[in-house]
């Protein structure tokens, strides 16, 4: 939810906040689901890729949380709205690919809310 809209043009400046070459990375979203799994989400603006470093970062996330005994998932979505000032409907962006159980899958063209339902319903012994 968003509780305070002007905060979100607020811009964090990480640039004085390394670890020798290493910068801190973000999540553009996260779901801890009934205690039972979680599902992380990273939109980009068209084709654009992860970085190195935070596709690195959130690859070992996914891959210590399962360690832990719970499902964990990537989802790499994309959007096309070029107007900057236009908001962008996380649900709707198409899923290009998502990393799971230590694999990258390639999207089908479903978008971010389908796939989340596919992995909540995996998680629920619904599918």
């Amino acid at each position: 939810m968003i509780y305070n809209r002007e905060r979100l043009n607020q811009f964090v400046d990480y640039s004085n906040l390394t670890i020798g070459s290493i910068h801190p990375t973000d999540s553009d979203g996260e779901i801890e689901y009934k205690d039972k799994a979680w599902i992380f989400f990273e939109i980009k603006y068209r084709s654009k890729e992860l970085p190195f470093g935070q596709s690195l970062a959130l690859k070992r996330k996914i891959d210590d949380i399962s360690k832990a005994g719970k499902p964990a998932v990537l989802f790499v979505a994309e959007h096309y709205v070029d107007d900057v000032r236009q908001d962008i409907d996380a649900a709707e962006c198409i899923v290009r690919n998502f990393y799971y159980q230590g694999k990258w899958y390639q999207g089908d063209g479903s978008d971010l809310k389908a796939y989340t339902n596919r992995f909540v319903g995996m998680v629920d012994g619904i599918n």
